[in-house]
């Protein structure tokens, strides 16, 4: 078997290593990889696809594409395409769960339709219904669906009108291990993402100071009353959540031990009824309606409880410049022009 040519492999080794290489904020896998498919395979069409399920279980659509070179309207004409097609059978394989003969396997056209038992392209509905209506009517494709196990993580491939050969075909299949890792642990994140925010929203439906803790009492996670529970409060607050994770709960905090296999065991913390001042249910809910950051709700918890700006900074650590800044910000937020109109509007029955 030939080797690759030699600018292929340096090419190919440079997207496995940015694949490797996961960025803060950088760009997605499917971003990267695919206008390097018109180069690597002399590709016209370079395109990737996510399917998700539609919500009526009717079929799938189309979560996310990407589109490697100009091609005025593909996108679009596609989207349509698949908003019309009922079930799966249009595809040439199952896109939430491909066949295993065709999982992180790179394949042209010709054995797309060896593998489903046709004879020409026109066997392939997709081939036959889709590409005709971008001017592909002729076209080969060439591509792989990139799986986790049996789950597909994104179709990724290329069209052109000559056929594509062995040397693109091994092209591709080098850089699906790549590949694969980067998506899957992208779609990782994008579930811890998920759950972080149901956690979030979850302790904020509590109407309650609330927390999640280690088992020594170390705060991991807290709503709004509890962050500012623990800013008046300070070391002795966390003494009590300790002493109270301790005994299991006490007069003050409700304590839930939360196991779960194969992570650390925590604690549900939830404030009792009238154990905390109302003042923090205020606050708490001003914040939220004023789209207050962290600092700034800890700043008006302290404006609430009448102390001074040079008291706040004090307390917080902060420059007492820094109190001002966020006493501007605050004002503006909730349209009033002082401090004393800023604790009112906390206790007004609006807010």
């Amino acid at each position: 078997m030939p080797r690759l040519p030699e600018r292929v492999i340096v090419r190919v080794r440079e997207i496995e290593s940015d694949l490797a290489t996961l960025v803060d904020g950088g760009p997605p896998a499917l971003t990267m990889v695919t206008p390097a498919l018109a180069e690597l395979l002399q590709a016209d069409v370079p395109l990737s696809i996510v399917f998700g399920p539609r919500n009526d279980g009717s079929g799938v659509r189309v979560e996310h594409s990407v589109l490697g070179r100009p091609a005025p309207g593909f996108l679009s004409t596609f989207d349509a395409f698949v908003s019309t097609q009922e079930g799966i059978d249009w595809t040439g394989y199952n896109p939430i769960f491909p066949q295993p003969d065709q999982r992180n396997v790179a394949l042209d056209l010709d054995r797309v339709i060896r593998l489903i038992g046709g004879r020409d392209r026109w066997d392939v509905p997709v081939a036959r219904d889709f590409f005709p209506r971008v001017g592909m009517g002729s076209a080969d494709n060439l591509r792989v669906l990139v799986c986790d196990g049996p789950s597909l993580l994104a179709w990724v491939g290329a069209f052109r009108e000559s056929k594509f050969g062995d040397i693109e075909r091994r092209t591709l299949q080098r850089l699906v291990p790549a590949l694969r890792r980067r998506l899957l642990v992208e779609r990782l994140l994008a579930t811890g993402r998920t759950t972080r925010a149901l956690l979030d929203a979850a302790l904020d439906a509590i109407p309650a100071a609330a927390f999640i803790t280690s088992l020594q009492g170390a705060p991991i996670e807290a709503n709004a009353m509890a962050r500012l529970w623990l800013t008046r409060e300070g070391r002795a607050g966390r003494d009590i959540l300790r002493e109270a994770i301790r005994r299991r709960g006490n007069a003050s905090f409700a304590v839930t031990p939360v196991v779960s296999p194969g992570t650390p065991a925590r604690c549900m913390v939830i404030a009792r009824p009238g154990a905390e001042p109302s003042s923090l249910a205020r606050v708490a809910l001003a914040s939220a309606r004023w789209s207050l950051t962290a600092r700034q709700s800890e700043v008006l918890q302290l404006v609430v409880e009448g102390l001074t700006n040079r008291t706040i900074a004090a307390s917080l650590r902060i420059a007492e410049r820094t109190v001002e800044v966020h006493l501007t910000a605050m004002f503006e937020k909730a349209q009033v022009e002082s401090r004393g109109e800023l604790a009112a509007a906390v206790w007004r029955s609006d807010v």
